[in-house]
């Protein structure tokens, strides 16, 4: 008995071994990549291999790509009272353009948040600064938000806090306790309000237009899945007394999904509350447990990773749709890193930085490695489209083409990309799709690999007017796939010039992994 409670003991022990190996998402302990920091915000990741750091108190620092940390800050501000987000345009590698979001004088100024875009030179240096946001976003002492991040669609996103003013989140003629939408272009154009926001009808001139979502109180990090969609972590109230029918209610962080013009109800709901037309978060830390969230970030693995700054711990969470599939606790406890403010995801890698003091100037920047692996099948397994946003206050009316022929094309396409995967694909070097359904006209398919920093890489293009068209790997698609990637997030965008004279476009997100995927 004693023999056969001994191997039942090791065999638990090795298949929980195998459990968390299969799990694993990050492996190993955080690095320090550089450290002498005081309060690093947001961390950037350059095309060189350098790296830049926001400093809350007014500074942008500079990692070289050897690790060494430049001693001059690539730019700071004496007026500023506080550097937060910062973001490279889409077409970084073409106009060099950083965006970052930037702190004035406070005491509820309306004009006190702002976005400014910079031309980063070849010595990482920030010129010609030009403000392209100062609309009406107030600042407090800690609940400004500031995350600032571009989209699948190319729009800059920005989250704005609500400055300790309950009022605010569920008025949308203000522009704090949101998440924006904003133009950004590169160039005359930025900063403006996208004709498809939804609370921008044709001739609105109010600030709404520029409003994604609302009902926000603190909203800290923002990404979008491997199915495109955005998702945001929200600190909860910290035990905020407001007059009037609100009870004092503490704790309660959260990890939203958003959708566009939908309403996260604060101050009227918390938590895991409910109320019509208002939408509750995916998970929320209780109303006994403080997270205090910093960033989020989408490894490549598709899983969710939540920095904790009251927590002192990383969440990596594993997500299908709108739901939670399984959730881990690391690096927390004696010997870890203490706080973690923000989380981003690139060269491998998931850097955090640590903010265990506001006045201090020894924060680090940290890295753990990613184990390689792509994302699980039913995490990729996307729905068509979004669903409809729930909102509490009405919308413009929107018009929707339900009858492009392009989506169930794109739909039958994306299966067929899945079903062979990229090891065959590579070794074929092409791919013919058939084009049924569609009315004649030329059609062109063109297979790109989404970049944070410079123009998506066209891996594939197919075009023609028959019955079918072959996808045929361009000479960058066959170096990408030479290099036998586990999985990659593509992109499948279609063009159909009728003979009619339409021109129809539809895009759809597809993740391909290296073997074929059951149909």
């Amino acid at each position: 008995m004693k023999l056969r409670a001994v191997l039942l003991g090791c065999l638990v022990l090795l298949a929980g071994s195998f459990v968390s190996r299969a799990e694993a998402a990050v492996v190993g302990d955080p690095t320090v990549v550089a450290g002498g920091l005081q309060v690093p915000w947001e961390v950037v990741l350059l095309p060189d291999g350098r790296t830049l750091v926001t400093e809350r108190p007014g500074r942008v620092r500079v990692i070289e790509a050897d690790g060494d940390l430049r001693p001059a800050p690539a730019h700071s501000d004496a007026a500023a009272v506080k550097f937060l987000g910062m973001a490279l345009h889409p077409n970084f590698a073409s106009n060099r353009f950083v965006y970052l979001y930037v702190t004035y004088a406070q005491s509820q100024n309306p004009n006190a948040s702002r976005v400014i875009r910079f031309v980063l030179d070849e010595s990482a240096n920030f010129t010609s600064p030009e403000t392209v946001f100062q609309a009406g976003i107030k600042s407090d002492g800690n609940h400004d938000g500031g995350r600032i991040a571009f989209g699948p669609d190319g729009k800059l996103y920005v989250t704005t806090g609500d400055v300790h003013d309950p009022a605010l989140p569920q008025d949308l003629d203000s522009l704090n306790g949101k998440i924006l939408r904003l133009e950004a272009p590169g160039g005359p154009g930025d900063g403006a309000a996208p004709a498809d926001n939804p609370f921008n009808a044709a001739g609105e001139l109010r600030l709404r237009r520029f409003v994604w979502s609302y009902g926000h109180r603190h909203p800290q990090g923002i990404d979008w899945d491997v199915c495109g969609r955005m998702w945001e972590t929200e600190h909860g109230p910290s035990g905020e007394a407001y007059t009037g029918s609100i009870p004092n209610r503490g704790s309660r962080d959260e990890i939203n999904r958003i959708d566009k013009g939908a309403n996260y109800g604060w101050p009227l709901i918390v938590g895991d509350e409910t109320r019509q037309g208002m939408r509750s978060p995916v998970i929320s830390s209780g109303d006994s447990t403080t997270w205090a969230p910093g960033g989020l970030a989408f490894g490549p693995d598709g899983r969710l990773y939540a920095p904790l700054l009251a927590g002192q711990r990383l969440l990596d969470f594993g997500t299908v749709g709108d739901s939670i599939t399984d959730r881990r606790e690391l690096f927390g406890g004696a010997g870890g890193p203490g706080r973690l403010r923000d989380a981003t995801s690139g060269r491998g890698f998931l850097w955090l930085t640590t903010s265990n003091s506001t006045t201090g100037s020894d924060e680090k920047v940290l890295r753990v490695p990613f184990d390689g692996a792509g994302p699980s099948p039913a995490a990729t397994d996307c729905p068509v489209a979004a669903p409809e946003p729930v909102n509490s206050a009405p919308a413009p009316p929107r018009t929707v083409n339900t009858g492009n022929p392009l989506e169930d094309a794109l739909s039958r396409w994306s299966r067929r990309l899945r079903a062979v995967g990229l090891r065959r694909l590579a070794r074929r070097a092409s791919l013919r799709l058939a084009r049924k359904g569609l009315p004649a006209g030329a059609l062109g398919i063109r297979l790109a690999r989404p970049r944070r920093a410079g123009n998506p890489l066209v891996l594939a293009v197919a075009r023609g007017r028959g019955a079918a068209v072959t996808l045929r790997l361009t000479r960058a698609g066959r170096t990408a796939l030479r290099r036998r990637p586990r999985a990659l997030r593509l992109v499948l965008h279609a063009t159909l010039r009728t003979t009619a004279g339409e021109r129809l476009q539809r895009s759809r997100r597809v993740a391909v992994r290296a073997g074929p995927s059951a149909r």
